[in-house]
This record gives C-alpha cells, sequence and structure tokens, in this order.
C-alpha cells in the first residue's frame, strides 16, 4: 500500500519537473528583449510548479517516515535503502523513477543557471535604460543605492493643485 502511494507520488513528481524543465527552457528562449508581460507568464508557471513539486516532495518523505515505521527500518530512511528493501517488481518501477528524478533534476540546474545568467543581462538592460531616460530627462534617480527615495532633481513633471 505504502509503496504504491510512493510510485504515485514518484510518478507525479516526474511529471511536475517535466513541466519545470519545460517552462525553464521557455525562459531561457524568450529573446533577451521579451516584454515583461511574457517573462512575468513563463516565471508565474515555473513559481507554481516548484509550489507542486515542494507539496509532492513533502508528501513523499510522509509516506518513507511512515514505510521506515512500518518495516522497522533505521533512520533516516532514502530512496535508494527502501528499494533495496522492497520486492522485485517494485525495485524495477522505484528504480526507474529514481534514475528520471535524477537526470530531470540535473537538466534543471544546468538551465536554471543559465537563466540566472540570462537575468543578470536583462537586469543591467533594464538599468541601463533607467540610466539613459534619466539622463535625457536631466534626472538623478528616484531611489538611492540604498533604497532611499531621493528629492527629484531637474527637469521633472510637477502637477499644480486647483
Amino acid at each position: 500500500m505504502l509503496l504504491e502511494q510512493l510510485i504515485g507520488n514518484l510518478r507525479l513528481q516526474i511529471e511536475n519537473h517535466e513541466l519545470l524543465l519545460e517552462s525553464m527552457e521557455t525562459e531561457t528562449n524568450l529573446p533577451a528583449n521579451c516584454g515583461v508581460d511574457k517573462l512575468e507568464k513563463t516565471q508565474q508557471l515555473r513559481d507554481k510548479m516548484v509550489i507542486q513539486i515542494r507539496k509532492l516532495e513533502l508528501e513523499r518523505l510522509d509516506i518513507t517516515r511512515l514505510y521506515c515505521k512500518e518495516n522497522q527500518l533505521a533512520k533516516p530512511v532514502s530512496l535508494k535503502i527502501i528499494i533495496d528493501h522492497c520486492s522485485r517488481d517494485k525495485q524495477k518501477v522505484l528504480q526507474q523513477q529514481r534514475e528520471q528524478l535524477t537526470i530531470l533534476i540535473q537538466k534543471i540546474t544546468e538551465v536554471g543557471k543559465l537563466n540566472a545568467s540570462q537575468a543578470n543581462a536583462r537586469i543591467a538592460c533594464f538599468s541601463e535604460i533607467q540610466s539613459a531616460v534619466n539622463k535625457a530627462l536631466k534626472r538623478s534617480p528616484t531611489y538611492s543605492f540604498y533604497g532611499m527615495i531621493k528629492k527629484p532633481k531637474g527637469a521633472c513633471l510637477m502637477q499644480k493643485s486647483v
């Protein structure tokens, strides 16, 4: 019973990791000058998948704790120990799922590093544009380096109350 729950949980984790990888690859393929709305939608999907995976991982930990208690295994129990402890037919399925997850996590890590470097480039691009606009309007930035609001200087629009 617990092994069936574990197999089902791992299957769902694989599906969610595949969706996460797909959304991260979509983010990777976005051009540097893409609209913020496209980037936001992609990142919202990614964040949603991460939350789902976290829930599934917590469920998996609960299942393994129960399995450990039921079979009187020493704690902490990894998936590898459970695989060694169960029947041959379950071993094969669990081992395949474990390998799939490991491969997916490696790919997600690689794509995540690439996305992080692209995010840094996008931030630099946004900062450069903001700086150019401020220079064109002869304004200093509204916020200091430390996030404090500065009084605007130079050409700024002011509205007079009537």
